[in-house]
């Protein structure tokens, strides 16, 4: 009995410590670019430039840049990691469903 409650332990111990395989941190880096790309092109999120006629337009490059740095810092913070690939794998489906909810800051 003693072993059989070690064994547990150490198991739900391992457990706790193991981080994403590299197919989840594909997928979660992939939702992580659909975020971004799906809140870029959205008005509220845009910031304005100027092209070479000078017409003011959005420029999706910074608004992408600042979407890919808020939303990793966000789950870094979330997690307590150091990077998203640092995420233990039973936080898998959490980090997933944060992603997708996650909401940038409107104020800098």
């Amino acid at each position: 009995e003693s072993v059989e409650q070690r064994l547990t332990e150490v198991t739900r111990k391992v457990e706790e410590q193991i981080t994403l395989q590299h197919h989840e941190q594909y997928a979660l880096q992939k939702a992580i670019n659909r975020r971004v790309l799906d809140l870029a092109g959205r008005a509220e999120f845009q910031q304005l430039g100027f092209d070479e006629q000078n017409y003011i337009t959005p420029d999706l490059r910074k608004v992408k840049r600042k979407l890919y740095s808020q939303i990793h810092r966000s789950i870094k913070d979330c997690f307590a990691v150091a990077s998203y690939r640092d995420i233990r794998r039973c936080d898998f489906e959490e980090a997933m469903k944060y992603v997708q909810a996650w909401r940038p800051r409107l104020a800098a």
